[in-house]
């Protein structure tokens, strides 16, 4: 379990980060 959790929430986070460039990405794409 716990070596679960340490890989989930980096995990998570990086998630996160690809989204918001994905994002931005799209928004620049737009313009």
């Amino acid at each position: 379990m716990l070596v679960k959790q340490n890989f989930a929430i980096p995990f998570a986070r990086f998630y996160v980060l690809v989204k918001l460039i994905y994002k931005k990405m799209i928004n620049l794409s737009k313009n």
